[in-house]
């Protein structure tokens, strides 16, 4: 009686662990790129959302880029959040040469503590809430980014799902920037 009640628990803690899967992504996503979730490669990006400060964004706000990177996060991600200064970083370094970041989060009600994140970190490329058009392009996982050119069409193959360093980002975006890509 006590093997049988024994396997029976183990089989359903194996059960519970096993549907534990697709609920919430882990905020330490793997740092890898992620099968393409995106919307059609021909066709430009047209969005329409908020700044924090309840500010109407769109496309255009993309216009005068020529790289465009979309970084999707969330200020409970730590992953995202320790990435968020070597972007800010990137950001003061290339903006100059037709760079823009866009943060976009999608958690709703989280704007104070978007802000919280945004003032301790000094960030100052622009952080928008999600919208229906750019969840299009967002992942199971955060960080999750895209690249755009500044007409709205994808750069980048795939989604880039996990946290990366200054230097990886900067190889990347120069390779954007020069046309390599």
């Amino acid at each position: 009686m006590k093997k049988t009640v024994s396997a029976l628990l183990a089989l359903l803690l194996l059960l519970a662990l096993a549907s534990c899967g697709e609920e919430k992504p882990s905020a330490a996503a793997p740092e890898t790129t992620a099968p393409a979730q995106t919307a059609a490669k021909s066709e430009a990006l047209a969005f329409s959302t908020t700044d924090l400060a309840g500010e109407a964004v769109d496309e255009t706000v993309m216009s005068e880029a020529s790289v465009v990177m979309i970084n999707f996060w969330e200020p409970w991600c730590s992953p995202c959040v320790s990435e968020m200064p070597e972007l800010e970083k990137l950001y003061q370094a290339y903006r100059e040469d037709g760079f823009l970041i866009l943060g976009v989060f999608s958690t709703k009600d989280a704007d104070s503590d978007s802000q919280a994140v945004i003032d301790k970190l000094g960030i100052t490329y622009p952080i928008l809430h999600a919208s229906e058009e750019l969840q299009k392009y967002m992942t199971n996982y955060v960080p999750t980014t895209v690249f755009f050119d500044g007409d709205g069409n994808l750069l980048s193959q795939e989604p880039i799902v996990g946290a990366r360093d200054y230097g990886s980002w900067e190889t990347l975006l120069r390779e954007y920037l020069n046309g390599e890509q």
